[in-house]
Order: C-alpha cells, then sequence, then structure tokens
C-alpha cells in the first residue's frame, strides 16, 4: 500500500516521480503539457527534466519526453527478486514436506 500522509517523504522526489507518472500516462509529454498539468513552474519542470534525462530516466526527441530504458533496469531487478523469492519458497515449502 502506498501512503502519502508520512511526513518523513522528500518533495523533490515526489515531484520527479508525478513527472515520471505524468510522461507514462501521456506516452510522451513536452514541457509545456507537464507545466500545466503539474502545475508546476517550466522552469522547474526543465530542472527536473533535465536531471532525470541526464540519468537516463527520461529522453527528448522533438520536444517531447518519453520514459528512458533505465527503468527497465528497475523491473527487471524488480521482476528477478521476485522470482527468487517464489523460488526460495517452492524449495522451502519442498523441503518441509520432506520432514
Amino acid at each position: 500500500m502506498l501512503s502519502e500522509s508520512s511526513a518523513r517523504q522528500v518533495q523533490s522526489v515526489r515531484t520527479a516521480f508525478r513527472i515520471v507518472g505524468a510522461i507514462q500516462k501521456r506516452d510522451g509529454a513536452t514541457l509545456h503539457e507537464l507545466s500545466g498539468q503539474l502545475d508546476v513552474a517550466k522552469s522547474t519542470v526543465h530542472n527536473y527534466l533535465g536531471t532525470l534525462q541526464s540519468l537516463g530516466y527520461v529522453v527528448e526527441r522533438d520536444g517531447s519526453y518519453r520514459l528512458g530504458l533505465r527503468f527497465l533496469t528497475h523491473g527487471m531487478a524488480a521482476r528477478n527478486g521476485i522470482e527468487a523469492s517464489e523460488a526460495a519458497a517452492a524449495a522451502l515449502a519442498a523441503t518441509a514436506g520432506e520432514l
């Protein structure tokens, strides 16, 4: 469950992921579209996009920003973690059945 009420959250991280979520939802977006949708100053969105782009999380083509392949690395790691966890649980269940 995702919590939005924790006092221990970093607002800039939340803003970055709001931008990422908006890009994903729109399947690409311009700086102007993101600024308007999120009600964040264009200069602020531009700074976030520059940072996200330098890290490979977004790519820009002809003024439109899309998600970058860097997210694929995280998705694969999450999937592999689930698979390893399920395999370990199955092995433990099989071992427990042998006792």
